[in-house]
């Protein structure tokens, strides 16, 4: 079997098992991964020795392909996976900290389908065969254009995630603490301290949206236009999300979000936006626990940016305890929401906040069957997910004006 032969037969058996993966859709084997990674190895070699034997094969198409590969081994692995979590969250659940919400299945179709667009093309016979490196003739859409500007940070990546097998999910909710140790004489009573704890039941909800009529030889034609299409509809399903973690009032099927929860703390604006923010730490750290995160919207996290001395006028970044290559202040990470309300930020321990979803994750499905849109050659994307929120210790966040009154 010559190097070509080869190759065609690796990229075949990974295609079919990552078709198998997507059919199952429940992530990689350990078995499976192995398997991967092993063809991986296998076929980036021989497209060495390819390219080296092919003085036509564009060398940038061949990195691309490796690039391509390397991702399928990064997303493989999965870094937030339900079928494999180490952690224990709340009630045993499985969590990871700080866990992308693509979670290991959506993030593994959307590779596969590059995968396969990259890799292989359909011959006259119907048969599936290797596409040498710099012969596909398909569109590719530009990377220019990735449609409205994706905020960099969101306050998901910092929360802790749980999958469920069930769509009903019960946890405890810290009301109340009294703490009463002190030194005691041999003999004497031991004084008694006391918690309160609150069982709280509550149910994933279905956050979704539906793309509108999609032509289908665009989608055949254009090589990346479904994976970009479905990024899109990620992102902004993702975005809702945010913002029902951040501000979901709790009516119908709206969960209740960190600043509806009762018992949160609160922060008036006090003289300026940078002491405000300073004494909403100290609000968290005086009740025991670590904040590890600042949200807060763009704009005011640029007014800080923008902060002067009222003297020499000159920029209170440039001297002041904020990391502004890392965005923390006071050695608290920021991220920046559009998801918050004008005027407020959020200070908060994110260890005592879980992020419930279910072993699904985000699903992005493509149905074509509605007679109008059959009629019509059109395609439509549904995205959606199922969330709940678990807040374990209202108190450990602080909603903070950023304004006078």
């Amino acid at each position: 079997m010559n190097a070509k032969q080869e190759l065609a037969r690796l990229g075949k058996e990974s295609l079919a098992l990552i078709e198998t993966v997507e059919k199952r859709g429940n992530g990689f084997t350990d078995q499976e991964r192995s398997t991967l990674k092993s063809n991986e190895a296998r076929m980036l070699e021989l497209k060495a020795e390819l390219a080296k034997l092919d003085p036509d094969m564009d060398p940038e198409q061949v990195a691309q392909d490796q690039a391509l590969l390397a991702q399928l081994k990064s997303q493989g692995s999965g870094s937030f996976a339900p079928d494999h979590g180490n952690g224990r969250g709340q009630g045993g659940l499985p969590v990871t900290d700080g866990a992308p919400l693509a979670v290991a299945p959506a993030a593994v179709k959307a590779t596969a389908r590059e995968l396969s667009s990259r890799l292989v093309t359909t011959g006259p016979s119907g048969q599936k065969a290797l596409i040498a490196g710099g012969t596909a003739t398909a569109t590719i859409v530009a990377r220019d254009l990735a449609a409205q500007p994706q905020m960099p940070t969101s306050i998901l990546s910092m929360l802790k995630t749980a999958a469920l097998d069930s769509p009903t999910y019960r946890y405890l909710r810290q009301t109340s603490r009294a703490m009463n140790a002190a030194a005691v004489a041999p003999g004497e009573t031991k004084p008694t301290s006391t918690i309160g704890l609150t069982p709280v039941e509550d149910h994933l909800r279905v956050v979704a949206h539906v793309s509108d009529g999609l032509n289908k030889y665009d989608l055949l034609d254009t090589r990346n236009l479904q994976a970009f299409v479905e990024n899109e509809f990620r992102w902004g399903l993702l975005h809702k999300v945010e913002q029902l973690v951040l501000t979901g009032d709790g009516l119908g099927e709206t969960p209740t979000g960190l600043l509806a929860q009762s018992g949160i703390q609160t922060q008036p604006f006090t003289d300026d936006l940078l002491t405000t923010v300073r004494k909403a730490i100290t609000a968290v750290e005086t009740l025991g626990f670590v904040p590890n995160v600042i949200a807060m919207t763009p704009g005011d996290w640029e007014a800080i940016e923008l902060l002067q001395t009222s003297g020499s006028g000159e920029f209170v970044m440039a001297s002041s305890p904020v990391d502004r290559a890392a965005r923390k202040l006071f050695g608290v990470q920021v991220v920046t929401s559009t998801a918050l309300p004008a005027g407020t930020a959020v200070v908060a321990d994110l260890s005592e906040v879980t992020l419930f979803t279910d072993r699904r994750g985000v699903m992005a499905e493509w149905n074509g069957q509605g007679q109008e849109d059959f009629e019509t050659n059109k395609l439509r994307l549904r995205v959606e997910g199922r969330f709940g929120l678990g807040v374990g210790q209202p108190s450990a966040v602080v909603q903070v004006d950023t304004t006078a009154a």
